[in-house]
Formats: structure tokens, sequence, C-alpha cells
């Protein structure tokens, strides 16, 4: 039974890993948070609280919203002629622009 939640522990790190940090961790840093479990100093939702709340998993987070808002704005400011099917490029309202550029990430309550 031991080896099989060392096993578990070692899968919840490496996915943890890569869900929130969007990166395979370092062999130190990976052992770090692995002895920490098996030692029972903390648990593995407490790595997902941890890593949730970090400043690279938040920048990570931000830099995907900015990116998902850029595509949005380029899609409104597209439009298709149903006859012909071809796009046409119109001008996107100021006030849309101001507001996916003035919004971020900061203003959602992650826990």
């Amino acid at each position: 039974i031991y080896q099989l939640l060392c096993l578990q522990i070692k899968k919840s790190v490496w996915e943890a890993f890569k869900i929130f940090r969007d990166r395979l961790p370092e062999r130190d840093e990976y052992q770090l948070w692995v002895t920490r479990c098996q030692d029972g100093s903390i648990a593995i939702r407490d790595i997902g609280r941890t890593f949730s709340q970090s400043d690279e998993h938040l920048t990570h987070l931000n830099s995907f919203y900015h990116l998902i808002s850029s595509f949005c704005v380029l899609l409104l400011s597209i439009s298709i002629d149903y006859k012909t099917h071809n796009p046409t490029r119109k001008s996107c309202s100021p006030s849309l622009q101001e507001r996916t550029s003035k919004e971020n990430i900061s203003n959602f309550n992650i826990q």
C-alpha cells in the first residue's frame, strides 16, 4: 500500500506542475514536493492551493487571458457576407477595445 501511495503522490505532484505551472518540474523541485507529501507536512490539496495562488500560475493565466481577449476582439471585428461568404474587416467599437485591454486576470478569485 505504501508503494501505491508513493506512486499516487508522485503522479499528483507531476500533474500539479503541468496544470498549474504549465511546465515540468526540475528534479530538486519535484523531489521537495514529493518528500513534503510523503512526510505529511503538506497534503496533495495544499499543492493545488499553493500552486494556484503562485505568481508563476497567475502570470500564465494572465498571458492566456490576454491572448483569448485579443482573439475575441479580432473575431468581433470580422464580418461575414452571407451571400458571398467573404470575410470583411469592420472597425471595433472603442468601448470593447478599452474593456478588453483594461480587464485583468487578477479580477478572478482562484481558490
